[in-house]
């Protein structure tokens, strides 16, 4: 079920109930209970996944960054051994990444 309609059926039911309390109340309360669990829960797993899909983000532009600035440091003469050069660049990334 959608956090929203999660909510409102919640409202829904809070508003049903007088504030007195009786086995169906009670009831009720517990399941209420339950639902607002699994909301923050359903939240709080969202929220895991923006910061690490943020910090996945961060990582992959950082990197971006790296081999960008390996390749500038690679001579432009080297053309002629494309295998030569591809072992470079990642040596290169590799001692950034150390340094980093």
């Amino acid at each position: 079920m959608d956090i929203e309609k999660e909510i409102k059926e919640l409202k829904r039911i809070v508003s049903i109930h007088e504030p007195f309390f009786t086995h169906q109340y009670q009831y009720d309360q517990g399941l209420l209970m339950k639902r607002f669990e699994k909301i923050e829960a359903q939240v709080k797993k969202k929220r895991t996944i923006e910061k690490k899909n943020n910090v996945i983000a961060k990582l992959c532009t950082e990197l971006d960054h790296l081999y960008f600035y390996a390749k500038k440091l690679i001579p432009k003469n080297i053309t002629h051994d494309l295998g030569h050069k591809k072992e470079l660049l990642k040596g290169i990334i590799e001692e950034l990444i150390l340094v980093i």
